[in-house]
């Protein structure tokens, strides 16, 4: 890899951030290189985490990079130089004996503490010690493997991020090998502040991650404003990767499909190492509609369908192996009534053997006799709490007893007309799993048309995840006014039960832009500040992490996780950071253009009255005459 080495702008502009990155406490100075010799050697225990380990590297990885000493990495029994700074990372003998043994820990819970010459970056890790490869040069990205995954435990790797950070002035800006930002000295002389803390948000998802980390082609789907499949995209993903892409020419039709998937499989190991470096992950809170397995499990129209449809032996041979391993038993009845011969829509939630069979579910998840997988709820497993959540549409049983509840019209996306009778389904699970496993809970979605809290309270073992769709909208959009009153109702509600909240939120960063016209382009829907104004709410109603359905551009993106992981910093100063980091002065009218772009969607006297903001994007907004003005900018 290849970082970038400070410009004096950006040199004055670390050392005002270290000075002021105390928070109001003194920083010691600590050194670790001194005139191109090391100071410092990195302490692990005869049997290190994953996360210790990943932690280590990253130390040692970036100190080179900064000072060209490479510090020695030894074991806690190895001897060293009697004045040597010791490092320790993750869990040792000599932590435990200053009083951090894991036990010490909460989840994410992280420490970095100085004690004379002696620094320690250790938090609460997953106990795995088994084999990790950390490999950094570009054409070798290929022997990276089984990191610690993206929510397993790892708070001294957080402990060695913020050391990097607050302490020795690193940024990570973007993926790209030239987006690490690094002070560039023979000496190190690192300010370390004592800080003792756990994630402002556990949860820090998207629907971009899977365990490993990024789907590629999706991560810069949304990041770049680049249409996929396209020229202009090829043109901008070997250009924003273009020391990897050095590596795997096109050209030569013979190898080119095989060096662009060994291209896209390397970008994709720099795409999860800098979502590791911006603490990504955390606790998995995400819910999701969790019953569709019903239709295979408890329909045998659904094989029937599929048989019928099958075009080859092989298909049908597929279909039949998978209806012997999931089909448990034939119940039509336990399927929505009314909608004649097409496939119900919803299961009948006034059924007492449907409200069995989940309850008996969630019982099965919660003893370890079938895993979230088995039940084919792919997202759930333990310690998370059970899913309960219908399909994805308002079409509900038309039966008498479901009937009987009441019915309104939607004028909008996310309203309360259907909560009561949603939540009274969710109530009847939580109440009777409290009878056989007193501490289990339920978790379930506040979403479209049960987004609103219900007219009676809801059983104590429920977690709720609030679906925000207009979080990004203006306050004048009229979705928006709406959605917010049942927002607020949510919280108020979070506020004196204590139950577990927490968000589901929508963003395309103008997507739909090209996938409804053959433009190229997304608009640039840039809002760090509107993010930190969320953010100030979202806390105050005590949200404890969000599942981010898509992704923000790339300065928002760098600006939305540094702040869920820690809210006390300044939207302005990293989106400053940013900017002046990757593109020095010219960085000054890049993020002009920035401001603009944002304050334009969030000013009101130029949003049209009674217009969805998603109709706005160039018509209102990327006028001629900004467009004009912007082009200058840039």
């Amino acid at each position: 890899m290849s970082p970038r080495y400070h410009a004096v702008v950006w040199c004055l502009m670390v050392g005002l951030a270290l000075l002021s990155a105390t928070s109001g406490f003194a920083a010691t100075p600590l050194t670790l290189a001194r005139e191109g010799a090391g100071t410092a050697v990195i302490v692990l225990s005869e049997e290190p985490s994953k996360a210790a380990r990943f932690g280590a590297a990253e130390l040692q990885w970036h100190v080179k990079q900064m000072t060209g000493v490479e510090l020695p990495l030894i074991r806690e029994s190895d001897p060293r130089p009697a004045d040597a700074v010791s490092v320790y990372i993750g869990d040792t003998a000599r932590t435990q004996k200053i009083g951090l043994p894991q036990s010490a820990f909460s989840n994410q819970e992280y420490v970095v503490k100085l004690v004379e010459n002696e620094l320690f970056l250790v938090g609460k890790d997953k106990p795995d010690t088994g084999e990790m490869a950390l490999v950094y040069e570009l054409d070798k990205l290929d022997q990276n493997k089984d990191w610690p995954l993206l929510f397993d435990e790892q708070g001294s790797l957080y402990a060695v991020y913020e050391f990097l950070q607050k302490a020795c002035g690193v940024r990570w800006l973007n993926p790209y090998p030239t987006g690490t930002i690094l002070p560039r000295s023979e000496t190190l002389v690192a300010q370390v502040t004592e800080v003792r803390r756990t994630p402002d948000f556990i949860g820090r998802d998207s629907s971009l991650f899977n365990d490993r980390g990024a789907w590629s082609e999706r991560y810069t789907y949304y990041l770049g404003l680049v249409k996929p499949g396209s020229l202009a995209f090829a043109v901008y993903d070997r250009t924003a990767f273009e020391e990897l892409a050095h590596f795997y020419p096109k050209g030569d039709p013979a190898t080119e499909k095989a060096q662009e998937n060994a291209f896209n499989r390397s970008k994709l190991v720099l795409l999860n190492l800098f979502l590791k470096r911006l603490r990504v992950g955390g606790t998995r809170l995400v819910c999701n509609h969790s019953l569709y397995s019903y239709y295979d499990r408890f329909r045998e129209a659904t094989w029937t369908e599929l048989l019928a449809a099958a075009k080859t032996p092989a298909q049908t041979a597929y279909y039949t192996k998978r209806k012997a391993e999931v089909f448990e038993a034939d119940h039509p009845d336990w399927f929505a009534q009314g909608y004649g011969d097409r496939k119900p829509p919803q299961l009948c939630y006034s059924n007492p053997e449907v409200l069995e069979q989940v309850v008996q579910d969630a019982r099965d998840y919660y003893d370890g006799k079938k895993t979230g997988a088995q039940l084919g709820i792919g997202f759930a497993e333990l310690p998370s709490p059970f899913p309960v959540e219908c399909m994805d549409n308002r079409s509900f049983c038309k039966c008498e007893a479901c009937s009987k509840w009441p019915r309104t019209p939607q004028e909008y996306y996310s309203t309360r007309v259907d909560s009561d009778y949603w939540f009274h389904f969710v109530n009847e699970v939580a109440k009777e799993l409290r009878q056989t496993h007193p501490e289990a809970r339920i978790k379930t979605l506040a979403y479209m048309s049960h987004a609103g809290k219900p007219s009676f309270p809801l059983e104590p073992n429920v977690d709720v995840e609030f679906c925000l769709v207009c979080g990004d909208s203006t306050p004048w959009d009229p979705w928006f006014a709406s959605e917010r009153e049942l927002f607020l109702e949510w919280g108020e509600e979070i506020k004196q039960s204590g139950r577990p909240f927490s968000l589901w939120t929508y963003t395309g960063s103008g997507k739909g832009t090209h996938e409804r016209a053959p433009s190229k382009y997304m608009y640039p829907e840039f809002m760090a500040h509107n993010l930190a104004r969320q953010l100030e709410l979202w806390k105050q109603f005590q949200v404890r992490g969000i599942f981010l359905c898509g992704c923000y551009t790339e300065p928002d993106h760098y600006v939305m996780w540094h702040l869920l992981f820690d809210s006390e910093q300044n939207a302005d100063e990293l989106l400053q950071e940013y900017f002046t980091g990757l593109y020095g002065a010219a960085g000054v009218p890049l993020k002009a253009m920035y401001d603009d772009i944002e304050s334009r969607r969030y000013n009101q006297s130029i949003y049209p009255e009674g217009k969805l903001f998603v109709n706005c994007w160039w018509t209102d907004w990327a006028s001629d005459e900004r467009m004009e003005a912007w082009g200058k900018l840039m």
